[in-house]
């Protein structure tokens, strides 16, 4: 092996842990905005029943 299939070996193998570096990153990311948008969901619920309830006690 060669010095630059030595330098070849060495820059394929940071590219790859770059990346799963960056995967790891984005999932690390990701996760709370998941929570975020289904908390967003659930209130948007909420305020769509109580919408709901108000226009059904408007009509009685």
């Amino acid at each position: 092996m060669n010095g630059f299939d030595l330098l070849t070996w060495i820059l394929c193998l940071a590219f790859l842990y770059a990346c799963f570096r960056v995967a790891v990153f984005m999932h690390q990311v990701h996760e709370p905005v998941d929570e975020w948008c289904s908390d967003i969901d659930t209130v948007v619920d909420m305020q769509d029943a109580h919408d709901a309830r108000m226009r059904r006690e408007v009509r009685l």
